[in-house]
């Protein structure tokens, strides 16, 4: 890379960094290959008026990007302004921006979706609400006092956030009065349970929805100094949960607890079945997608992540995570409702999931219920979502099989359709590396939608089976 300046005002490219100096510098540095040859330039003008702008591009093989970014940072030093705009390496296009202003902070980026030109999932978020320890998770709010987490939750519901997610290290003293704060604000609160409480502790002060298998067992398990930051939150129901009787009174009070509160549980039983897999052996969530995912893919699961040192050891794991999938199965029956979430692999886990209700002793339909109805009912969209009816979104997978019968079928997904678009899986997945679930027999024909009362949406049209 060589560098070329014109009216060098202050020192270099440091300018840049220190954001103090305001006189007028362009830096032109030339991007080479190996051999010499000139591949693109990354041209850097810092502004008198305290901008910083960098054109870029580099071309190789006949690709890469072409960006052309704004900088601006504060008298302190920090970050106050950013922007880019162009195309990304592939072609794709690039528009973000960031700005600041004291302690308020907006980013924009480029909605595709809204243009129709990417489908996603809609996203009900949910924000992040840990304490500060050494074991601290930070991926979202981290605070010490009850004003720093009234602020948060604040924050979250001036942003549309419809739910907070409380993690393991929040301080205990400031739980009951934040989970009232959020209600008052219109949010759910959901979560792991912190530290030195019980699943009973977070239930009695207001949680809405307790996340995890483990956490809910704990409840039976913990003793007034067990700290379950720590890996002891995956070991003790390990280790444990193998002798528990299910009939027992605490069982029975705290089934009770939960429904008489309306709490809902999220077990996530697919990704806890990595309490019991040993090295070598194939997780049974992944049992039916392992032939289909590339090798490496299939390597990285066939590797165990618990310290299980004997053959007797595996056994009590095993019956451990046997009793968190039977806990599951009494607490529906008894009325506590249910909703499946995965904390795992995004796009296969979720029909483990529910195959492990199904197991649990949920019927196949009711299991189908936990995932679309109870879904909507409690992410708040449950007047555009969650069931087939007329008025509500069209968002429809059809399945080669009868899942209401059979819950393993809900694998064999033919056709979505979502967002007035209609997908083929088995081509998506060969995108990925992925053997398709269905045989290709499926062709696309005959338009039905009206231009005019659907603009921006491609034509749904018939499937027909060949």
């Amino acid at each position: 890379m060589h560098a070329r300046r014109w009216q060098a005002g202050c020192v270099g490219a440091l300018a840049l960094l220190a954001g103090t100096c305001q006189a007028a510098e362009t830096l032109r540095y030339v991007l080479m290959t190996s051999d010499g040859h000139v591949a693109g330039e990354q041209v850097v003008e810092h502004g008198d008026d305290g901008r910083t702008r960098v054109r870029y591009i580099f071309k190789n093989n006949g690709r890469g990007p072409e960006l052309e970014e704004t900088i601006r940072r504060a008298p302190d030093g920090t970050l106050a302004e950013y922007e880019v705009k162009g195309q990304a390496a592939m072609g794709g296009p690039v528009s973000e921006r960031f700005t600041r202003s004291g302690d308020q902070a907006q980013w924009q980026t480029l909605d595709e979706t809204a243009a129709g030109k990417l489908l996603m999932p809609h996203i009900v978020p949910a924000g992040f609400l840990e304490g500060r320890s050494t074991f601290s998770s930070r991926l979202g709010r981290v605070i010490e006092t009850l004003d720093e987490a009234k602020a948060a939750v604040d924050w979250y519901a001036q942003h549309g956030y419809r739910q907070i997610k409380i993690y393991n290290s929040f301080p205990r003293a400031h739980l009951r009065e934040t989970v009232a704060h959020a209600h008052r604000r219109g949010l759910r609160v959901s979560g792991h349970v912190p530290a030195f409480l019980r699943a009973q502790d977070v239930v009695a002060m207001g949680f809405d929805e307790v996340q995890h298998i483990n956490q809910l067992m704990l409840n039976f398990l913990v003793k007034p100094g067990t700290d379950t930051r720590t890996l002891e939150r995956f070991y003790l129901p390990a280790e444990k949960l193998a002798r528990f009787d299910l009939r027992s009174k605490a069982a029975r009070d705290f089934i009770a607890l939960l429904k008489k509160h309306r709490t809902v549980i999220d077990p996530t039983l697919a990704t806890f079945d990595f309490l019991k897999q040993r090295d070598g052996e194939v997780p049974a969530p992944y049992s039916a997608v392992m032939p289909h995912l590339p090798p490496n893919v299939q390597r990285y699961y066939l590797s165990g992540g618990m310290k299980i040192a004997d053959a007797a050891t595996a056994a009590r794991y095993r019956a451990s995570y046997d009793t968190m999938v039977a806990f599951v199965g009494l607490a529906y029956r008894a009325g506590v409702p249910i909703v499946a979430g995965t904390d795992a692999l995004a796009g296969f886990t979720l029909h483990s999931e529910l195959a492990l209700y199904v197991k649990a002793g949920l019927t196949p339909a009711q299991a189908l219920q936990v995932a679309t109805l109870n879904g909507a009912r409690y992410s708040g969209t449950l007047h555009e979502r969650g069931s087939i009816q007329p008025g509500k979104r069209a968002d429809l997978v059809l399945v080669d099989g009868d899942p209401t019968r059979d819950i393993a079928d809900l694998r064999k997904v033919a056709l979505v359709i979502t967002q007035g678009k209609l997908i083929r899986p088995a081509d998506v997945h060969r995108m990925l590396g992925v053997q398709p679930f269905v045989a290709d027999t499926y062709r696309l024909e005959a338009t039905t939608s009206q231009p005019d009362t659907q603009p921006d949406t491609q034509p749904v049209t018939q499937p027909e089976r060949r």
